[in-house]
C-alpha cells in the first residue's frame, strides 16, 4: 500500500463524517450557532491534517520528476544529437547522389542527341544523293523528334525512409525570466507552504489570502 493509499485511508472517513455533519446542521439557535463554530475548527483542523499527509508525498513526488527529468536528458542528448547528424550524412550523401543521377542523365541525353543528328544528317546526305530536293530534305532537318534516353544503366539516388527526415519542434527553456506571463505557472505548492507559514504577515503580489 502506497503512502497516497495510507494518507487516504486514514482521512476518508474522518473528512465523510465532518462533511456529512456540516450537510445536515441546520443553524436556528445559539446552541446550534456554536455547535458550527465548533465544527468550524474542526474542519480547519482536517485540513491541516491534509496538507501533512499530502504535501510531502507532493514534494517528493516533484523531486523525483525533476530527478527523472534529469537523467532522461543525460540520455536522451546523446541520442537525440546522433540522430541529428546522421540525417546531416544521410542528406548529403542523398544530395551527392542527386548531383551525379542528373548529371548522368545529361550526359546521356546529349549523346543521345548527337547520335540522332548524325543519323538524320547522314539520312539528308543519301536522300539528297537519291534526289530530293534541299528544302524537302531541310525541312526533314528542322522536325525534331523525341530523344529516347536508355537510363538503365544509371543508378538510382536512394530514397530514404521519410519518417527519418520527419520534422518535429520542440523546446527548452533557456532563460525563465524572459518568458511571458501567459506561459508561466504559479508553484502552488510553495505558496501554501508560505501563507501557512507567515498567516497573517503573508503577502504576495497577485494574490489574495485569507483565513478560513
Amino acid at each position: 500500500m502506497t503512502n497516497i493509499d495510507n494518507a487516504s485511508k486514514s482521512l476518508q472517513p474522518r473528512v465523510s463524517s465532518i462533511t456529512s455533519d456540516v450537510e445536515s446542521l441546520v443553524i436556528k439557535t445559539p446552541v446550534s450557532y456554536s455547535r458550527a463554530d465548533d465544527f468550524l475548527i474542526m474542519v480547519k483542523d482536517h485540513k491541516t491534517q491534509v496538507n501533512e499527509a499530502f504535501d510531502p508525498i507532493i514534494q517528493k513526488a516533484h523531486e523525483s520528476h525533476v530527478e527523472a527529468l534529469k537523467q532522461k536528458k543525460k540520455f536522451w542528448e546523446p541520442l537525440d544529437n546522433a540522430e541529428k547528424t546522421l540525417k546531416i550524412k544521410m542528406k548529403v550523401y542523398q544530395d551527392e547522389q542527386t548531383q551525379l543521377h542528373e548529371a548522368e542523365l545529361s550526359r546521356l541525353k546529349r549523346e543521345a542527341e548527337k547520335e540522332q543528328e548524325e543519323r538524320m544528317l547522314a539520312k539528308a546526305i543519301k536522300l539528297e544523293e537519291q534526289g530530293m530536293t534541299p528544302e524537302t530534305v531541310t525541312a526533314m532537318l528542322n522536325f525534331k523528334q523525341p530523344v529516347v534516353v536508355d537510363t538503365s544503366a544509371v543508378p538510382e539516388v536512394p530514397q530514404f525512409d521519410k519518417r527519418v527526415f520527419k520534422k518535429s519542434w520542440k523546446f527548452k527553456i533557456i532563460n525563465p525570466n524572459l518568458i511571458p506571463r501567459q506561459y508561466l505557472c504559479p508553484d502552488l505548492t510553495k505558496i501554501g507552504q508560505y501563507v501557512r507559514t507567515m498567516k497573517v504577515d503573508a503577502k504576495i503580489e497577485g494574490v489574495e489570502i485569507w483565513e478560513e
